[in-house]
């Protein structure tokens, strides 16, 4: 049973909705409160602001053990999109699942290093850009898995 909720005003009742979303926040602060190498703020839209609780927490975990195996600081260039911000930059509606996110690795040795802690930790894809300096990580299993290199 779902106990009743009080704003604090006398007889002012909220109701489960403000219980569940209290708690489901409070969840998601430990979740980010327990990654060593990243932050929320990495991860939101450019756009909205929004991600603090649309990113996928395994998914989160996953990359901060390759961050671990890594070992070199990531600039997160893109996390979190919503729908209309991946709609006008081209986006393909990965990062809407917040299961993807690119990172800079702009070395081709650091890349391959990435690559390797990456494949070790068994995220579902990864995309290495010739004439970019990010990588595209996801964990979007509907989407054909392995390592990519693009070289357009």
């Amino acid at each position: 049973r779902v106990p009743k909720v009080f704003c604090g005003r006398e007889g002012s009742y909220c109701g489960r909705r403000r219980f569940y979303d209290n708690v489901l926040l409070d969840c998601w602060q430990m979740i980010w409160d327990t990654l060593k190498f990243f932050k929320e703020e990495e991860f939101r839209c450019s756009c909205c602001g929004r991600g603090k609780e649309e990113m996928d927490a395994n998914f989160l975990r996953l990359l901060d053990l390759v961050r671990a195996i890594y070992s070199n600081p990531l600039v997160v260039t893109s996390g979190y999109r919503c729908e209309e911000h991946d709609i006008k930059i081209g986006g393909k509606g990965n990062h809407t699942t917040g299961k993807a996110v690119d990172l800079l690795v702009p070395d081709s040795a650091d890349r391959l290093k990435m690559a390797h802690a990456i494949c070790k930790v068994g995220l579902h894809r990864v995309l290495i850009y010739k004439h970019k300096p990010h990588i595209h990580i996801d964990h979007c299993l509907d989407k054909t898995g392995g390592l990519f290199a693009i070289c357009d």
